[in-house]
């Protein structure tokens, strides 16, 4: 593909999310960066609000959904819960929407670079930190504070759509069928290096 680069970190710590996105932004040439996590399928919608974006900041709404072997994407309620959704979840008004996750936007570059990219030292825990210390709720926090001195808020784009792992899998299983990593949730602190 054009302009698609993989670019291998060699970091073998449980745990870098971050400083590998800040690691991305340093290397990226254009001037937005869309950002997203493992467990999340980009809608093609999705995908193309983000490249016409002009804004500062785009989030997107999370649906659950299953993007299959051959490629295709679903919804169906049987496919889902065999891949482990808990299905009381639809009984209820959220019904499949999950919610906008911190961690799957668009942002101008160099907003990023502003507000200082992932802080290094929330990125070492080893683990995806459950308290408010996290990489995202600490990036997020940042953003926040920056839109408001401006008075800007950000735009949302179209759905984008999430398998059920953790949380919303019956089992809270966070690689339901080997699909994502194997990753310990184990919460070790790792050194920190740059």
């Amino acid at each position: 593909m054009k302009n698609l680069r993989l670019i291998h970190t060699n970091d073998k710590r449980p745990w870098t999310q971050g400083l590998a996105r800040n690691a991305a932004a340093k290397m990226a040439t254009g001037e937005y960066l869309l950002l997203t996590d493992i467990d999340h399928i980009l809608s093609k919608e999705a995908i193309m609000d983000a490249y016409n974006f002009t804004g500062d900041k785009m989030v997107f709404r999370r649906y659950f959904g299953v993007l299959l072997e051959d490629g295709t994407f679903t919804q169906d309620p049987a496919v889902l819960e065999e891949y482990g959704m808990d299905m009381s979840r639809l009984n209820t008004r959220r019904g499949l929407y999950a919610s906008v996750h911190g961690n799957t936007y668009s942002i101008k570059k160099t907003t990023f670079d502003l507000i200082g990219g992932y802080n290094p030292r929330n990125c070492t825990f080893g683990h995806h930190a459950k308290s408010r210390k996290g990489e995202d709720c600490v990036f997020n926090t940042a953003w926040n504070h920056y839109a408001v001195k401006l008075g800007i808020l950000p735009i949302e784009g179209s759905k984008i759509y999430m398998f059920p792992i953790g949380r919303y899998h019956v089992k809270g299983d966070l690689n339901p069928m080997g699909l994502f990593h194997s990753l310990s949730q184990e919460e070790v602190p790792q050194p920190l290096k740059e």
